[in-house]
């Protein structure tokens, strides 16, 4: 059933069935990247939103149950529930960060300032390198320095960065100078 078909039925009709009611959330999450908070206490004001929406112009939304997985790009656990977004041609594309795709990595980490684009990579455990010539994707891969490593480790390693490790009293703040470097 399309968002069209959905919101053309009777709302109490849509209240009162479990199935057209879990469709309605899927379809209201969809367009809108929320789910409400209590479905059952703000239907009408949020059916007549998902109306409105859909009869205004708005694309009403596909729900793809078969996601396009992730293959080049890898996002690191702790971001997978984050909603992801940047901004293309004045107009906002988001995603949360379980559902990315390889397409929208790809626009995630090109369309943004500077400073943002430097945070976006920080996000990704990998991003494919673009080849110089028609040859495959070579991958780079980030890792982070984590508390788990001896403090001569992180010893060599923030000197390797050009930090200086006797500045930093306790593993936890070298670390973070560390990753920010």
């Amino acid at each position: 059933m399309t968002t069209k078909e959905l919101v053309s039925l009777n709302p109490s009709k849509i209240r009162n069935n479990n199935e057209l009611m879990q469709l309605y959330i899927q379809q209201f999450e969809a367009a809108f990247s929320y789910k409400p908070n209590c479905a059952g206490c703000t239907f009408n004001k949020d059916f007549n939103k998902l109306k409105k929406h859909v009869n205004s112009g708005g694309k009403p939304p596909v729900i793809n149950l078969k996601s396009e997985a992730m293959s080049a790009y890898k996002i690191k656990p702790k971001f997978r529930a984050q909603i992801l977004t940047y901004v293309k041609d004045k107009r906002s594309y988001r995603t949360y960060g379980r559902n990315i795709s390889d397409q929208f990595a790809k626009e995630f980490l090109t369309h943004g300032t500077e400073e943002q684009l430097a945070e976006r990579r920080k996000m990704f455990d990998s991003i494919p390198k673009e080849p110089q010539d028609s040859s495959a994707i070579e991958e780079v891969v980030f890792t982070e320095v984590t508390e788990q490593r001896s403090r001569k480790e992180l010893n060599e390693i923030a000197l390797e960065k050009g930090l200086n490790p006797n500045n930093y009293g306790n593993k936890k703040l070298l670390v973070e100078a560390i990753n920010n470097a």
